[in-house]
């Protein structure tokens, strides 16, 4: 059976090459093509392959709060910190890092030319989702039922739009697929920075003692200036703080994408 499959291929590459030929297509650009299309697919298989599980660690007691809150365990996705390499790629970045989260690594500056992002705005959410849904799924914009990443436009920070917000944070880190972000940079760090629209990526979450909500978030911020020695870009906040961070002057697309 795998003799037969193997035949069969090799007839079909003969074909195409054949058709190609017929068509004038110069060989070298035959071969660009044949490559091109093997390196999105082989970008496809590696996203779905990838052994992107959560980390979970101990049980903490509540006697340890972290940020004022009593936790639970914590879940955290292997998202490494790379740092912008311009002012106005924070979404390029944050694209690059859930990529590579995902096995695929791809580089900001490839990605900025893929997004069209421009100086001084940076990067539409629109067009940054749309090149990410590309790489780890092979379309831009997924159907209904399909997998892929879905903008969600941010108007409260409470009640049940903040109950979606933490169930979408849960689901995600449990299938593996980090949270694409959207704040203002003055109102999630407070006297550390101007007003500025940001993105940044959702990690994972600690959870409740009980383990039944969420108590904390992870984030891991692009921006150099909020990195460290020990945690890099690697940040914990109450899940409200971020969804009202974004709610703001200074952020004309308050968007999240899970």
């Amino acid at each position: 059976m795998k003799n037969e499959k193997l035949l069969l291929l090799a007839l079909f590459s003969c074909v195409v090459i054949l058709s190609f030929c017929a068509l004038g297509v110069n060989s070298r650009r035959l071969i660009n093509v044949v490559k091109e299309i093997k390196y999105s697919k082989n970008n496809i298989l590696k996203a779905r392959s990838a052994k992107n599980k959560i980390t979970q660690s101990e049980v903490l007691s509540s006697a340890e709060p972290a940020n004022g809150v009593d936790v639970g365990k914590k879940y955290v996705l292997p998202v490494k910190t790379q740092a912008q390499q311009k002012w106005f790629w924070c979404a390029p970045t944050t694209v690059s890092m859930i990529l590579a989260s995902r096995g695929v690594n791809i580089s900001q500056s490839q990605l900025a030319s893929e997004m069209g992002t421009y100086e001084p705005f940076g990067t539409h959410n629109e067009n940054a989702v749309r090149v990410l849904n590309r790489y780890l799924f092979g379309y831009e914009t997924p159907k209904s039922g399909q997998s892929g990443y879905r903008l969600e436009k941010i108007t409260s920070s409470w009640g049940e739009e903040l109950g979606r917000f933490k169930e979408r944070i849960v689901k995600n880190t449990k299938d593996g697929y980090p949270l694409y972000l959207t704040v203002d940079l003055a109102k999630l760090y407070p006297g550390r920075s101007n007003p500025a629209e940001h993105n940044i990526v959702g990690a994972g979450y600690i959870s409740t003692p009980d383990d039944k909500d969420v108590a904390l978030i992870y984030i891991v911020d692009p921006y150099s200036k909020f990195h460290n020695s020990v945690n890099g870009g690697l940040k914990i906040f109450k899940p409200e703080e971020v969804p009202e961070a974004a709610i703001s002057s200074a952020v004309t697309e308050p968007h999240y994408a899970w």
